[in-house]
Order: C-alpha cells, then sequence, then structure tokens
C-alpha cells in the first residue's frame, strides 16, 4: 500500500489520542517560539531536531534518526512531515492534525516533497528559519 493511501485510511476515522501534555501545552510552547520568530522576523521555521520536534508535537519518535520536521508558519496551523514509518506515531501521540509522509527508502525526495508543501501551504518566497542542529543539515548546507 502507497504510503499516502496509508494515511488516508489512518485518518479516514477517530483516532485516540495518547499525550503526554494536553493539547494546550503544546500550543503554549509553539507560542513561546512564534514570539521568538516575530524578533527574527521569521514567517516560517522549520523543525527539524528530533528532541525540539517531539517537544512541540507531541510526536515520540520511534527511530530518532530518520527525518522529521515541523513547518511551523507565524500564523496558521503547523504541518509535522515525518518518515512514513513513523505515521501512526505522529498521529497517536502528536496534536497536530497536518500530518504528511515521505518515503524512508527515497531520502532524495525529501527535499522536493518539503518544497512542494511549503508552495502548498503558500510559505515559499517568505522570510524562513532552518533550525541546523542536525549534523546532517549542517553537512549538506
Amino acid at each position: 500500500m502507497d504510503y499516502k493511501q496509508y494515511l488516508a485510511e489512518l485518518t479516514s476515522r477517530p483516532i485516540p489520542k495518547e499525550m503526554a501534555f494536553p493539547e494546550s501545552e503544546y500550543r503554549r510552547r509553539v507560542d513561546r517560539v512564534r514570539g521568538f520568530m516575530d524578533e527574527k522576523g521569521l514567517d516560517v521555521l522549520l523543525v527539524t531536531f528530533i528532541p525540539n520536534v517531539c517537544y512541540m508535537t507531541g510526536y515520540q519518535a520511534f527511530a530518532a534518526d530518520l527525518h522529521a520536521c515541523m513547518v511551523l508558519p507565524r500564523d496558521g496551523e503547523p504541518t509535522l512531515q515525518v518518515t512514513e514509518l513513523e505515521i501512526p506515531g505522529a498521529l497517536l501521540n502528536g496534536w497536530v492534525k497536518d500530518v504528511r509522509g515521505v518515503r524512508w527508502t527515497a531520502p532524495d525526495a525529501l527535499s522536493g516533497e518539503l518544497s512542494g508543501l511549503l508552495k502548498e501551504r503558500k510559505l515559499d518566497g517568505h522570510g524562513a528559519g532552518l533550525e541546523t542542529k542536525r549534523t546532517w543539515l549542517a553537512m549538506e548546507a
């Protein structure tokens, strides 16, 4: 089954949440980060360091070395992009409603899918911040 089909099947019915904190706590954390974004003049922040993604979304990563990105616009709801293997955990433990999958077997497709997501959300061409704490991001820059 294609991961997009898999995601559609998983989200076709309510998923009981198993979150460590209430959604209001995660939204409070997001609001604090948005204050930082305002100070820096950022319209969108790409949060990619797994501990920070988990702290902001509630998502509990099964494999901390795989890709995860919280696309946090200054206004509006965030999007959580994870590898297809991590979709169930993102839906079960996280509060973010817009969860997107990425094929873990096609790492070259990642940048195209992230770029497409930013275009879809009309966040391309805006002041963007990229969290570069992950070593592989620093090496590619």
